[in-house]
């Protein structure tokens, strides 16, 4: 699904980055948090750069990222992002 929507949109939107966090949630929901971290990182950084700083999707990939860490056993990350 992504690559197909890579094709139709820019990967530099907001659209695109909304994609990437939904195929990272459901990554994560069947164990592979390594990946899902990977996508996750992926749609904060094209958030960051597309969307206003208060966006509520910046918050919302914060907070599964943080999540996502805490599983990994990266506690401190884990801390960062969930502050944020």
């Amino acid at each position: 699904a992504e690559h197909l929507f890579a094709i139709i949109t820019d990967t530099e939107h907001a659209s695109y980055a909304d994609l990437q966090h939904w195929l990272a949630w459901l990554i994560y929901q069947t164990g592979d948090y390594k990946k899902a971290k990977a996508l996750l990182e992926s749609a904060k950084d094209i958030s960051e750069r597309t969307l206003e700083a208060n966006h509520p999707d910046i918050g919302r990939n914060y907070s599964t990222l943080g999540a996502c860490c805490q599983d990994l056993g990266e506690y401190q990350l884990a801390a960062t992002y969930l502050e944020r």
